[in-house]
């Protein structure tokens, strides 16, 4: 039979919230109560979520996450991630009802992109979602992550955590050359400033390592661009950081490049 609650985890925390912020006055100590009380909604539903998942039970899953705003809430705490996670990963024979649930994450994390790849000085569990869902899915299912991230590639290359989704989308979206066209634009006229980060590097590395023949050609005509400014590959050279993006440019675009 599946779950009857009276409430969902989701409406309990935002009313239990609001009721916080607003018992103690103006003070902060409600609005500490009315997280804390938020946090163990959470964690009741993210329990109930678990245990659905791990009987693929999916009409309950269903039921859990029926709306966009409970994904994004369990997107964003430790234990909810863990489960979206574990949910994106799971094979089913069920089709229908697992591909609903499926749907709806996908739904609760559309217009949150550029949040979920922001660290903003905190840890966000948001990202893992976004790794998980890009490779667990094919590439129709996760344009939508291509779109939100338009304009904004070389800013989510340099966030500790952006830099990570970023990379599961280079190593899953490269060989759909078209496809990948918006993230190899943005990220060609700054391939010095990205590989001179500290995450920055990874992205860099992992654009090489991914590119097809066609992109590595691409790739490596960038760097002899930079060759030709004075200086600029000698500071490349001397960095932690960027020297590891050009002896991996070195290994995977040298040889094809002088072939072409």
């Amino acid at each position: 039979a599946g779950l009857q609650p009276s409430e969902n985890a989701f409406s309990a925390a935002q009313r239990s919230s609001r009721k916080g912020s607003k018992g103690k006055g103006k003070g902060t100590a409600g609005a500490i109560q009315g997280a804390d009380q938020a946090e163990l909604q959470v964690s009741s539903l993210s329990e109930q979520l678990r245990r659905a998942i791990n009987t693929k039970n999916w009409a309950d899953v269903n039921m859990l996450i029926d709306s966009p705003q409970q994904v994004w809430l369990l997107a964003c705490s430790e234990r909810g991630s863990r489960q979206l996670q574990q949910l994106l990963k799971t094979s089913s024979t069920e089709q229908a009802a697992f591909k609903s649930a499926v749907d709806k994450v996908i739904m609760g994390l559309q217009s949150h992109v550029l949040e979920a790849t922001a660290s903003n000085g905190t840890w966000n569990y948001s990202n893992y979602v976004l790794q998980a869902l890009i490779q667990a899915l094919p590439l129709e299912r996760f344009t939508f992550i291509l779109e939100e991230m338009k304009s904004q590639v070389v800013n989510v290359a340099l966030d500790p955590q952006g830099c990570r989704v970023l990379q599961r989308l280079l190593e899953h979206t490269l060989h759909d050359e078209e496809r990948a066209r918006s993230l190899l634009e943005e990220l060609k006229p700054e391939i010095k400033r990205v590989a001179l980060d500290r995450y920055g590097n990874h992205v860099m590395q992992k654009l090489v390592e991914m590119a097809t023949g066609h992109q590595k050609l691409e790739i490596s005509q960038a760097f002899l661009d930079l060759a030709q400014r004075p200086g600029e590959l000698r500071e490349m050279a001397v960095s932690k950081y960027s020297s590891f993006v050009l002896q991996k440019v070195i290994r995977e675009c040298g040889s094809y490049h002088d072939q072409q």
